[in-house]
């Protein structure tokens, strides 16, 4: 099952929008997503400003700061099940736990900015907008921040 596949299972309209874009509303969905979910998630960190950076500047991918940004996100996903570990015998599993929220949400959306470095720009809307959606649960909200820049 491709991204875009499972995108539209939690998000259909925001799958919708990415499948009707061309590639540069393509680069510019990926872009906006992933900044909103980094705004969203209070993900700060050096090599995230320096990617949203080049995302704001750029359609180019950028494969050197993709490998950056994938590998903090490696380090964010340890950290949350870092995190979890102690939830996991809970009925929640800690999914109610602010703490283990916060903390995926941060994995999660420097993984949507790792994506949306990537060169194939209609796998990197879908899994930007995938991530994203996975870091807050708020398809509607990144349907509107695709729907912003569309309408450019």
């Amino acid at each position: 099952m491709t991204t875009l596949e499972l995108l539209r299972q939690t998000a259909s309209g925001l799958a919708s929008q990415i499948e009707m874009a061309d590639e540069e509303q393509l680069r510019r969905i990926s872009a906006a997503v992933a900044c909103a979910a980094v705004k969203r998630a209070g993900l700060s960190h050096p090599v995230i400003t320096e990617a949203l950076q080049h995302l704001r500047a750029s359609t180019q991918p950028h494969p050197d700061l993709q490998a950056r940004v994938q590998s903090l996100a490696e380090q964010l996903d340890a950290d949350y099940l870092e995190i979890q570990q102690p939830s996991d015998d809970r009925e929640d599993a800690g999914k109610t736990d602010p703490v283990v929220i916060a903390a995926f949400a941060r994995a999660r959306a420097a993984t949507a900015v790792a994506a949306a470095l990537g060169d194939v720009a209609s796998i990197a809307a879908a899994e930007t907008a995938y991530e994203a959606v996975a870091a807050t649960g708020d398809s509607e909200y990144f349907s509107r921040v695709a729907q912003s820049v569309l309408t450019i």
